[in-house]
């Protein structure tokens, strides 16, 4: 008899008897429920005698006896799970596969959607993407960085900033504007990212790339989309956090990722409101030159000073909640062979990540490490100085006119600093 009709069957003759149960018989059913329920407490009492009499042993015991009975219950629990990894390995894999079918469907089915509503959002969009060349020429010649930018339907220009004579080259890219900025490169440094987009981006919204990083499409896509939701703070794939007390080494600045809202977006991956850089330039002159003296190279840590930036000017408190915002995105960084140099010399961080004692050397590990705790000292310091002398500025009034940005008033600006440096003496 099938499972079904044995069910069908007992209920049949459930309802066929109920009417004629008798006060006995629910008497003695429930008599038998309680002696099952009192055999029940009575294992489950045995058994916590028994755990707390081995508990007891065990306390008593000889270190070495410890070791012993220890690893004997390691084995044991070990086996155990041997045998039912074995034992139930086909049920397993399948419900693994069947897991990772849904999940790619559901992923499927996501990134339609938002690929969908993306397209509408961004429709008409433009976008300007600025990147910096100085030591690394091979990585926007051979890399797809370039071409991947360029083939997108809402990049509308390319700005490739040539800050170094001997790597400047001419990239043929119908979008790349290709921009002498040497001169330029020794009065500004890093900060130059930010000057040229203020002086030549054409659209409200400006990407900001490093040179060694490649994305696919859809990261481009997406950091746009979510950025279209709110575009009063910088929305990109890395965010940093300032915590002193963890910290204190490298004076608060914290090399760990951040997901979600983040108080500084690095420039490696971000997007920002073309805007936001006319008031980079115009409070630059709060960093003392005799501080940026300290930087390699010249004003490194742009990205941290342009995010608190764009706090004060979005009037976001300096405790948060925090409006800027990383996501994950499908952005990786580009093949070291394309780097010309096994030394990380050209990379500002130092990047440890690349270098192995026993494949460098104690010389070229000890250079590295001591310019990677240089960078994040300084950078951390870099942090806290600019999140001071900005809390004591006015939050200015927000303009599109980029011929009023264009003529602020720089001894107001410097006046202003100085009144600020002064009442922090006193």
């Amino acid at each position: 008899m099938s499972s079904e009709l044995r069910l069908r069957h007992l209920d049949d003759h459930y309802h066929h008897n109920h009417s004629a149960t008798t006060v006995s018989d629910v008497e003695s059913g429930v008599a038998i429920h309680e002696r099952k329920e009192h055999s029940y407490h009575g294992v489950f009492h045995r058994l916590r005698l028994r755990m707390v009499r081995f508990l007891f042993y065990f306390h008593t015991m000889p270190p070495r006896q410890k070791i012993v009975v220890t690893l004997c219950l390691c084995l044991l629990v070990g086996t155990v799970l041997v045998y039912f990894v074995k034992t139930q390995e086909g049920d397993i894999s399948s419900l693994k596969s069947k897991i990772v079918t849904r999940l790619q469907n559901l992923t499927s089915r996501t990134k339609t959607t938002l690929n969908d509503e993306a397209a509408v959002v961004l429709r008409d969009v433009k976008v300007s993407v600025v990147i910096m060349n100085h030591n690394r020429p091979r990585m926007l010649k051979e890399s797809t960085l370039i071409t991947t930018l360029a083939n997108h339907e809402n990049i509308g220009e390319i700005l490739l900033c040539h800050s170094n004579p001997l790597t400047m080259f001419e990239h043929s890219n119908p979008k790349v504007r290709n921009l002498n900025a040497i001169l330029a490169n020794r009065e500004y440094g890093l900060s130059l990212r930010f000057r040229l987009a203020a002086k030549h981006a054409k659209y409200p919204w400006t990407i900001q790339v490093d040179d060694d990083q490649e994305m696919s499409s859809e990261a481009i896509t997406r950091l746009l989309a979510e950025f279209a939701t709110d575009t009063r703070r910088i929305v990109g794939r890395y965010g940093r956090s300032y915590n002193l007390f963890w910290n204190r080494q490298r004076h608060g600045y914290n090399t760990r990722n951040i997901i979600g809202p983040a108080e500084v977006v690095l420039t490696k991956f971000m997007v920002m409101e073309t805007r936001l850089c006319h008031y980079f330039v115009k409070y630059q002159s709060l960093i003392d030159a005799s501080f940026l003296s300290e930087s390699h190279p010249l004003w490194n840590g742009e990205d941290i000073f342009m995010s608190l930036v764009a706090n004060h000017v979005y009037g976001v408190p300096l405790q948060g909640p925090y409006r800027n915002y990383a996501l994950t995105l499908p952005v990786w960084e580009a093949s070291d062979a394309l780097k010309d140099d096994d030394t990380g010399q050209h990379d500002v961080s130092g990047n440890m990540d690349r270098h192995r004692l026993w494949n460098v050397g104690w010389s070229a590990y000890w250079q590295a490490y001591r310019k990677a705790q240089l960078h994040t000292a300084y950078r951390g310091k870099l942090w806290s100085m600019a999140k001071d002398k900005l809390s004591e500025l006015p939050i200015p009034h927000l303009s599109d006119d980029t011929s009023i940005l264009n003529n602020y008033d720089q001894e107001q600006i410097e006046a202003l600093a100085n009144l600020a440096e002064a009442k922090r003496k006193a």
